[in-house]
Protein backbone atom coordinates (compact mmCIF):
# COMPACT_ATOMS: atom_id res chain seq x y z
CA UNK A 1 0.00 0.00 0.00
CA UNK A 2 2.81 2.39 0.92
CA UNK A 3 4.55 1.67 -2.40
CA UNK A 4 1.33 2.50 -4.28
CA UNK A 5 0.98 5.83 -2.44
CA UNK A 6 4.59 6.76 -3.22
CA UNK A 7 4.13 5.83 -6.91
CA UNK A 8 0.94 7.90 -7.07
CA UNK A 9 2.69 10.91 -5.55
CA UNK A 10 5.57 10.56 -8.03
CA UNK A 11 3.14 10.44 -10.98
CA UNK A 12 1.27 13.52 -9.71
CA UNK A 13 4.53 15.43 -9.26
CA UNK A 14 5.65 14.39 -12.76
CA UNK A 15 2.39 15.66 -14.26
CA UNK A 16 2.73 18.96 -12.40
CA UNK A 17 6.34 19.23 -13.59
CA UNK A 18 5.36 18.58 -17.22
CA UNK A 19 2.64 21.19 -17.05
CA UNK A 20 5.01 23.70 -15.45
CA UNK A 21 7.62 23.12 -18.17
CA UNK A 22 4.99 23.55 -20.89
CA UNK A 23 3.78 26.78 -19.35
CA UNK A 24 7.37 28.04 -18.98
CA UNK A 25 8.39 27.28 -22.58
CA UNK A 26 4.97 27.98 -24.10
CA UNK A 27 3.24 30.63 -21.94
CA UNK A 28 0.44 31.05 -24.49
CA UNK A 29 -0.67 27.45 -23.90
CA UNK A 30 -1.93 28.36 -20.45
CA UNK A 31 -3.95 31.22 -21.94
CA UNK A 32 -5.70 28.92 -24.41
CA UNK A 33 -9.20 30.02 -25.23
CA UNK A 34 -12.23 27.88 -24.60
CA UNK A 35 -12.36 25.20 -27.24
CA UNK A 36 -8.63 24.72 -27.58
CA UNK A 37 -7.14 21.44 -26.46
CA UNK A 38 -4.98 21.50 -23.33
CA UNK A 39 -1.50 20.62 -24.58
CA UNK A 40 -0.03 19.53 -21.21
CA UNK A 41 -2.84 16.95 -20.92
CA UNK A 42 -2.01 15.55 -24.37
CA UNK A 43 1.67 15.34 -23.41
CA UNK A 44 0.86 13.37 -20.25
CA UNK A 45 -1.34 10.93 -22.22
CA UNK A 46 1.02 10.54 -25.16
CA UNK A 47 4.39 10.24 -23.46
CA UNK A 48 4.21 11.05 -19.74
CA UNK A 49 6.55 13.89 -20.66
CA UNK A 50 9.25 11.68 -22.19
CA UNK A 51 10.77 13.54 -25.17
CA UNK A 52 12.23 10.23 -26.45
CA UNK A 53 8.97 8.28 -26.33
CA UNK A 54 8.18 6.04 -29.31
CA UNK A 55 4.75 4.41 -29.59
CA UNK A 56 3.85 1.10 -31.19
CA UNK A 57 2.67 3.14 -34.19
CA UNK A 58 6.09 4.87 -34.43
CA UNK A 59 4.73 8.18 -33.17
CA UNK A 60 7.50 10.01 -31.35
CA UNK A 61 8.27 12.64 -28.78
CA UNK A 62 6.26 14.30 -26.09
CA UNK A 63 3.12 14.70 -28.22
CA UNK A 64 3.42 11.45 -30.15
CA UNK A 65 3.88 12.99 -33.61
CA UNK A 66 3.56 10.64 -36.59
CA UNK A 67 5.39 10.80 -39.90
CA UNK A 68 2.10 11.78 -41.56
CA UNK A 69 1.67 14.79 -39.25
CA UNK A 70 5.29 15.82 -39.85
CA UNK A 71 4.72 15.55 -43.60
CA UNK A 72 1.54 17.64 -43.25
CA UNK A 73 3.53 20.27 -41.30
CA UNK A 74 6.32 20.34 -43.88
CA UNK A 75 3.87 20.62 -46.78
CA UNK A 76 1.40 23.08 -45.24
CA UNK A 77 3.38 25.18 -42.78
CA UNK A 78 6.50 25.46 -44.86
CA UNK A 79 5.18 25.81 -48.38
CA UNK A 80 5.85 29.00 -50.27
CA UNK A 81 2.09 29.34 -50.71
CA UNK A 82 1.56 29.56 -46.94
CA UNK A 83 1.41 33.16 -45.76
CA UNK A 84 4.23 34.28 -43.52
CA UNK A 85 1.86 34.63 -40.55
CA UNK A 86 -1.18 32.72 -39.34
CA UNK A 87 -3.63 34.47 -37.03
CA UNK A 88 -6.53 33.33 -34.90
CA UNK A 89 -10.02 34.86 -34.96
CA UNK A 90 -8.84 37.71 -32.69
CA UNK A 91 -6.10 38.68 -35.12
CA UNK A 92 -3.33 37.43 -32.82
CA UNK A 93 -0.33 35.85 -34.52
CA UNK A 94 -0.33 32.13 -33.79
CA UNK A 95 2.51 30.83 -35.95
CA UNK A 96 4.77 32.12 -38.64
CA UNK A 97 6.01 30.10 -41.59
CA UNK A 98 8.52 27.59 -40.27
CA UNK A 99 11.47 25.56 -41.40
CA UNK A 100 11.13 22.02 -42.70
CA UNK A 101 11.84 19.47 -39.98
CA UNK A 102 13.14 15.91 -40.17
CA UNK A 103 11.76 12.94 -38.25
CA UNK A 104 14.75 13.11 -35.87
CA UNK A 105 13.82 16.72 -35.04
CA UNK A 106 10.65 15.42 -33.39
CA UNK A 107 12.71 14.31 -30.38
CA UNK A 108 13.36 18.00 -29.65
CA UNK A 109 10.59 18.92 -27.17
CA UNK A 110 10.21 22.49 -28.46
CA UNK A 111 9.76 21.36 -32.07
CA UNK A 112 7.54 18.43 -31.07
CA UNK A 113 5.21 20.62 -28.99
CA UNK A 114 5.13 23.30 -31.68
CA UNK A 115 4.04 20.80 -34.35
CA UNK A 116 1.62 18.98 -32.05
CA UNK A 117 -0.01 22.23 -30.92
CA UNK A 118 -0.38 23.39 -34.53
CA UNK A 119 -1.85 20.06 -35.53
CA UNK A 120 -4.45 19.68 -32.78
CA UNK A 121 -5.50 23.33 -32.43
CA UNK A 122 -5.17 24.59 -36.02
CA UNK A 123 -4.81 21.84 -38.63
CA UNK A 124 -7.41 19.41 -37.26
CA UNK A 125 -10.05 22.18 -36.95
CA UNK A 126 -9.31 23.17 -40.58
CA UNK A 127 -9.87 19.58 -41.70
CA UNK A 128 -13.01 19.19 -39.57
CA UNK A 129 -14.42 22.32 -41.16
CA UNK A 130 -13.51 21.09 -44.67
CA UNK A 131 -15.32 17.79 -43.99
CA UNK A 132 -18.28 19.65 -42.40
CA UNK A 133 -17.71 17.91 -39.06
CA UNK A 134 -18.59 19.73 -35.86
CA UNK A 135 -15.43 21.04 -34.18
CA UNK A 136 -15.58 19.87 -30.57
CA UNK A 137 -13.01 18.69 -28.07
CA UNK A 138 -14.24 15.13 -28.73
CA UNK A 139 -13.79 15.37 -32.51
CA UNK A 140 -10.35 16.96 -32.09
CA UNK A 141 -9.17 14.36 -29.58
CA UNK A 142 -10.60 11.51 -31.67
CA UNK A 143 -8.95 12.92 -34.82
CA UNK A 144 -5.62 13.26 -33.01
CA UNK A 145 -5.79 9.75 -31.59
CA UNK A 146 -7.67 7.79 -34.26
CA UNK A 147 -7.10 9.84 -37.42
CA UNK A 148 -9.21 12.35 -39.30
CA UNK A 149 -10.34 9.86 -41.96
CA UNK A 150 -11.67 7.47 -39.32
CA UNK A 151 -13.47 10.34 -37.59
CA UNK A 152 -14.97 11.38 -40.93
CA UNK A 153 -16.43 7.87 -41.41
CA UNK A 154 -17.61 7.73 -37.79
CA UNK A 155 -19.27 11.14 -38.11
CA UNK A 156 -21.04 10.17 -41.36
CA UNK A 157 -22.38 7.06 -39.57
CA UNK A 158 -24.07 9.03 -36.81
CA UNK A 159 -21.16 9.95 -34.52
CA UNK A 160 -22.29 7.77 -31.63
CA UNK A 161 -19.81 7.72 -28.76
CA UNK A 162 -20.36 3.99 -28.34
CA UNK A 163 -19.04 3.44 -31.89
CA UNK A 164 -15.63 4.92 -31.15
CA UNK A 165 -12.81 2.40 -30.63
CA UNK A 166 -12.09 1.52 -27.02
CA UNK A 167 -8.62 3.10 -27.23
CA UNK A 168 -10.05 6.42 -28.42
CA UNK A 169 -12.72 6.44 -25.71
CA UNK A 170 -10.03 5.77 -23.08
CA UNK A 171 -7.85 8.52 -24.53
CA UNK A 172 -10.74 11.00 -24.44
CA UNK A 173 -11.72 10.01 -20.90
CA UNK A 174 -8.10 10.40 -19.70
CA UNK A 175 -8.02 13.81 -21.33
CA UNK A 176 -11.24 14.89 -19.58
CA UNK A 177 -9.96 13.59 -16.24
CA UNK A 178 -6.59 15.38 -16.55
CA UNK A 179 -8.19 18.58 -17.75
CA UNK A 180 -10.72 18.48 -14.90
CA UNK A 181 -7.91 17.93 -12.37
CA UNK A 182 -6.35 21.16 -13.67
CA UNK A 183 -9.52 22.97 -12.68
CA UNK A 184 -10.75 23.42 -16.29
Amino acid sequence: MFKFIIQTIIVILAIIGIMALCIYFFPDLEAAEVGEVCIPCIIVIESSGNPYAVSEDSCVGMMGISRAVLQDWNENKCSKNFSKRSTNHLGQIIFEREDVYSFEDLFNPVINIKIGTWYINIRIPEMLKAYKIEDTILTRIASYNWGINNVKKWYRNGAKYSQLPRETKRYYEKYLHLNKSRGR
